[in-house]
């Protein structure tokens, strides 16, 4: 004789799916689902700003350059009368996370606080740029996660461990900053970041 169990296999197999979602994951779900927008549409801003809403991080390893790349290419979208901000991570640690340590272990909660604002910096239209020392894969996973439903275009400068697949710029780091900045602004106008003409 056959006992059927209650709530058949399917039931069981949802419940097993949906204690499967991780803790962040979950945050990103209930961010989004109360997040509460203005009355200024991404739409306007991309027409007032002339380019969309975009995070840029530069990663590398320490004393690559990645620092004076970003705030070059913050300089040079300025002079180009786009909406930009370049967000220095001392800033971050001293401000904003200045409750949080400055351990390797620390790291993990730094990384949140910077998705969050580029979430937040591209909500607005601007274009958000930070640098990070040595991202890896699990840094970039959970970086993209917190943008969410916003792109993060990543600029690697030298040797680093992200696969080539998940680096929409790669930099060598001996590379003089104009020379950078102009290769990232050709990636962003490919990218319909920054718009030539806008009707």
């Amino acid at each position: 004789m056959i006992i059927p169990t209650v709530g058949g296999p399917d039931d069981s197999d949802d419940s097993a799916d949906d204690e499967q979602q991780n803790p962040l994951e979950a945050h990103v779900d209930r961010r989004e689902f109360v997040w509460e927008h203005g009355m200024v549409t991404p739409a306007n801003r991309v027409a007032k700003n002339q380019h969309r809403g975009q995070a840029v991080i530069v990663t590398g390893a320490r004393g690559s350059g990645k620092r004076s790349v970003a705030r070059h290419l913050e300089l040079s979208l300025f002079k180009s009368s786009y909406q930009t901000y370049y967000l220095g991570v001392s800033n971050l640690v001293e401000g904003l996370a200045a409750d949080v340590g400055h351990n390797f272990w620390d790291r993990d909660e730094h990384i949140r606080r910077v998705g969050e604002l580029c979430r937040i910096m591209t909500d607005v239209g601007l274009i958000f740029i930070s640098s990070l020392d040595d991202m890896d894969e699990y840094d970039l996973r959970k970086l993209r996660l917190l943008s969410s439903p916003n792109r993060v275009v990543v600029v690697s400068i030298g040797e680093t461990s992200l696969s080539p697949e998940n680096v929409d710029v790669r930099l060598p780091s001996s590379q003089d900053p104009t020379t950078s900045v102009k290769e990232i602004r050709e990636v962003l106008s490919r990218m319909n970041v920054l718009l030539e003409y806008y009707l």
